[in-house]
């Protein structure tokens, strides 16, 4: 019994199956790349300086503008709960 369940493993020389399992890998990670690679190059439109300096200060101003009304809400908070907890003293 044991021979005949020994019998249906594969010798650990015989790795074809995973040598060719390996190659389609390599084989479709490569076109990906090839892929991705020309459509960067060939299909995507990239902004020009202008609209890049434009878009930046855009971002930073919003950046800007949220991180003030985070701070707000945070000294608010605190405010308040510094007063909530002074009620229990």
């Amino acid at each position: 019994m044991v021979l005949k369940t020994l019998k249906r493993f594969k010798p650990l020389n015989d790795l074809n199956g995973l040598n060719d399992l390996n190659k389609k890998t390599m084989n479709k990670l490569s076109a990906y790349l090839k892929d991705s690679y020309k459509e960067l190059v060939q299909k995507v439109t990239w902004p020009g300086w202008d609209q890049l300096q434009q878009s930046t200060m855009i971002v930073l101003g919003a950046t800007l503008m949220i991180t003030a009304v985070v701070a707000l809400m945070d000294f608010v908070s605190n405010y308040a709960m510094k007063f909530i907890y002074s009620l229990f003293k």
